[in-house]
């Protein structure tokens, strides 16, 4: 095959047809038209000894490479093709700093921790990227921000991460020049360090960087480029706080990381490991950071609302509230929503969940056998709801890997310590025959064998789930429920829709840290195909025997 970089109309494994060349490496680099999707791609011609690095760089996917879309194995090199990313509304850190001289300190600590998320997704996949420059360095406009890419991974036979890691500094001072202040400045010196052992790596450069994007002050600034034909202009002038993700966009380090690290890369992306001893008496509210939050929504956090396995942050709105949860799970419940075999041995990994309109959840599987599931959820007509609810769970989410990776997880306090329930398993308070019984009259599937949620506190049969749950009391503003008397307590029924209704049995009232009345409950969910009415009746049944395992009310 003819592959100069004048050759016209030349067809690549008979499906990528090559046009011009790009303005780097015109001999090397060409775009073409992948003709099977009808879509522009990028193909780079490389020696065949790096085919090993190719073929796992290809398997890597995460927000900050640039995707790898094919590889194409020909008798004397190979083609790597990866996603197009056109300019000008993408250019290179080198163009950027070329064009508008040294970035702020913002904007340069926010590119810098994209691009080490990036590189530490590859080097726990086992591949360096060993030509890391700011022109491999992609930057791209949004809507809600810049967005960096590294292009190049797969591209060379690198092995170690820690040349990665001083091409990162070197890139970062490129990026400030001669505006380099603390903390960035002390960064550089480590990630440069002529001692490779001394240098932090990838997701360790990538927790500091997004520390110091969200605390830096004064605006990222950079100079917008010449209005482009057609397209809009760099949003990269004013804070990046003010986009609504100073730390969504700080892309997380150990959030894509693949399933095992390779031993040939030293050291390894990893974080301490996680201590879930006691599940009893973990903090999940410790897990909330509203802080990355504040610069578009005011939340607080509720410790005295939701699940016991949770804590909700509330942001209050004109006409909905947006509730941030989160959960933590042990794997028998985990596994029932998430691949949990997706799970990295060494660092935290986060894998997208459900989203639809008012709703949008993440999960964060940690190191060992636990999971936290982070949700974003409307409550609230929503009829002029504009929330980005997957913006929401994404910051939050990264705020929980920062944590973990920081310092870990909190115990509670001797406040939250008090509840009766919080030491009866939820399992041992039905037993087989009467989940059984219920199940048929509701005309849901026949039981499975319970499973224990995380320490206990919600039990799965199938049809039928329980759990500990803390809500509004009776009779107050937000109540929502019909008052039934259950074994003598005040409880309530709810109909979510035709096929399940829940009946909630309570153990005691409580007023939260706040000031305000919360109930704590047992819940009782019953699913099936019978009229919702034999489904409540089926859901009340199971509560009044509930009831009679339960201490004393009050």
């Amino acid at each position: 095959m003819h592959d100069g970089p004048n050759t016209k109309d030349v067809l690549v494994a008979e499906r990528y047809r090559l046009r011009e060349a790009t303005q780097a490496d015109a001999d090397t680099v060409r775009r073409a038209v992948d003709e099977t999707v009808g879509r522009t791609v990028v193909l780079e011609k490389l020696p065949l000894d790096v085919l090993p690095q190719t073929r796992i760089a290809a398997t890597v996917h995460h927000p900050h490479l640039v995707s790898i879309l094919d590889v194409v194995e020909e008798p004397d090199a190979l083609w790597l093709v990866r996603e197009d990313l056109e300019p000008p509304a993408t250019r290179s850190l080198a163009q950027l700093v070329g064009d508008h001289g040294p970035m702020a300190l913002p904007a340069t600590a926010l590119i810098g921790a994209q691009v080490a998320a990036g590189l530490a997704a590859g080097h726990a996949a086992g591949v360096a990227h060993g030509a890391l420059t700011p022109d491999r360095i992609l930057v791209t406009d949004t809507a809600t921000g810049p967005i960096a890419k590294i292009s190049g991974l797969g591209s060379s036979s690198a092995t170690d991460a820690r040349t990665d890691v001083r091409s990162l500094g070197a890139a970062l001072s490129v990026a400030v020049g001669g505006n380099v202040v603390e903390p960035m400045a002390a960064l550089i010196r480590q990630l440069t360090d002529d001692d490779p052992a001394a240098r932090p790596t990838a997701a360790q450069a990538q927790v500091e960087l997004a520390r110091i994007a969200a605390g830096a002050a004064g605006p990222a600034r950079i100079e917008p480029l010449p209005p482009p034909r057609g397209r809009g202009r760099l949003r990269f002038v004013g804070a990046i706080a003010a986009a609504g993700v100073a730390v969504i966009a700080v892309v997380l380090a150990v959030a894509m990381l693949a399933t095992s690290a390779s031993p040939a890369l030293t050291p390894t992306a990893s974080v301490p490991p996680v201590a879930l001893a006691d599940e009893r008496t973990l903090d999940p509210c410790s897990l909330i950071d509203v802080a990355p939050l504040a610069p578009v929504w005011h939340a607080t956090i509720s410790p005295g609302y939701g699940v016991f396995a949770a804590c909700t942050a509330v942001i209050p709105g004109a006409d909905v509230d947006v509730h941030v949860d989160v959960e933590l799970l042990n794997d028998p419940i985990a596994a029932l929503q998430v691949d949990v075999g997706l799970r990295n041995p060494i660092a935290p990994r986060i894998v997208p969940g459900p989203q639809e309109d008012g709703y949008c959840r993440r999960f964060v599987l940690l190191p060992g056998s636990h999971t936290v599931a982070i949700s974003a959820v409307r409550y609230g007509d929503g009829l002029t709801d504009r929330t980005d609810y997957c913006s929401v769970a994404d910051i939050a989410t990264e705020a929980v890997v920062a944590r973990f990776v920081g310092g870990g997880i909190a115990r509670r306090g001797s406040a939250a310590d008090r509840s009766a329930l919080a030491g009866i398993t939820a399992c041992d308070l039905l037993s087989r025959s009467s989940v059984a019984d219920a199940t048929t009259a509701a005309g849901g599937e026949p039981a499975d064998e319970p499973v224990n949620g995380y320490a206990g506190w919600s039990c799965d049969w199938g049809a039928v789930w329980v759990d500990y749950i803390r809500e509004s009391t009776p009779g107050s503003p937000v109540y929502y429920g019909e008052p039934v008397t259950i074994a003598g307590r005040p409880g309530m029924t709810r109909a979510e829709d035709a096929s399940s209704c829940r009946a909630y049995v309570p153990q005691r009232f409580f007023t939260t840290e706040e000031g305000g009345m919360r109930a704590e409950y047992v819940r009782i969910i019953v699913e099936g195909t019978s009229d919702n009415a034999t489904i409540c009746r089926a859901a009340v049944g199971l509560a009044e025997r509930v009831a009679t395992r339960l201490p004393a009310f009050g």
